[in-house]
């Protein structure tokens, strides 16, 4: 099962609406955010008839954050961040590094948060487990 097919398109946002914001950094390199995305997929897979039976829609929103200001407009601190209708899931917060080649050294063409750095500017780092 798709995450596509528990997307509503076309509909207005309901009280049975439920969205999921999926921020990352790179889905390409990093292992941690790779995996979060087939977490996520697979856990929307067991409760899709759930979702089903009680009517409730879902909306799946991917945001790959590419600059400091686009992490400070979204409050993002930490890659990879899931929320659901607004709400952090992580409970505790706790870091490493990646590895990911989107966030190693910073190049000419990077912007800041591409480059590694947050919107605080100090060196980011990836959610672990």
């Amino acid at each position: 099962m798709s995450i596509q097919e528990l997307v509503v398109a076309d509909e207005e946002p309901t009280a049975d609406t439920i969205t999921i914001d999926f921020l990352f950094l790179d889905l390409t390199t990093c292992e941690r955010c790779v995996g979060t995305d087939r977490n996520l997929e697979a856990a929307l897979g067991l409760v899709h008839d759930v979702l089903a039976a009680t009517g409730a829609n879902v909306e799946v929103r991917r945001t790959l954050v590419e600059t400091a200001e686009q992490a400070r407009e979204l409050r993002f601190v930490s890659s990879p961040t899931i929320r659901i209708d607004g709400r952090d899931i992580a409970l505790e917060l706790k870091e490493t590094s990646c590895g990911s080649e989107a966030c190693r050294a910073p190049t000419a063409s990077r912007s800041p948060a591409a480059s590694g750095r947050t919107a605080a500017g100090s060196t980011r780092k990836h959610r672990s487990g």
